[in-house]
């Protein structure tokens, strides 16, 4: 009995010390992630009768005339990296942008194909100059052709940009 337990106890010390040692590179790498400039969505499966759709919305502030206005540029990829769709487009506050693609439109060799959204929200023109901050969200939903019903959706969080990327 005594060496069923002194087993148990070591091996409860080797399993703590290894969550350790793994939470902390974790941590470690996660500090070194930079900032994304992009929103990117995972894979999506999407069967015959349905299409997808990639939306962007600038939710932030009204800007007064004359402003500048970000360009977003929305893809949709295949499981491959390949662009299938693509739409690149002045987003100003209170206003979206939306790429459809059908899936009937496709080949494809079965009836499921894997899709998945990338919006890069804020493209910033040389010479830009901002006055107020950007906040963009994104959703990425499978819809039925036939009917119109949404699937289901996935929301990116906000995006916030205050002023162009250093170049």
């Amino acid at each position: 009995m005594d060496s069923r337990h002194t087993l148990l106890r070591r091996l409860a010390s080797v399993a703590f010390a290894v969550m350790l040692s793994v939470g902390t590179a974790g941590a470690a790498i996660a500090s070194e992630v930079p900032e994304p400039d992009r929103i990117a969505f995972g894979q999506v499966g999407i069967a015959f009768g349905q299409s997808v759709e990639l939306t962007i919305v600038n939710a932030g502030p009204q800007i007064p005339a004359g402003a500048f206005v970000p360009t977003s540029d929305l893809q949709i990829l295949d499981q491959n990296g390949n662009v299938l769709a693509r739409l690149v487009q002045q987003v100003a506050p209170g206003q979206s942008a939306t790429l459809k693609l059908n899936g009937d439109t496709i080949r494809r060799v079965s009836n499921r194909l894997h899709l998945r959204g990338l919006v890069e929200p804020c493209i910033f023109p040389p010479d830009a100059s901002m006055t107020t901050a950007m906040q963009m969200i994104a959703t990425f939903e499978v819809v039925d052709n036939i009917i119109g019903r949404t699937a289901f959706v996935l929301q990116s969080a906000p995006y916030t940009e205050s002023s162009p990327p250093a170049r």
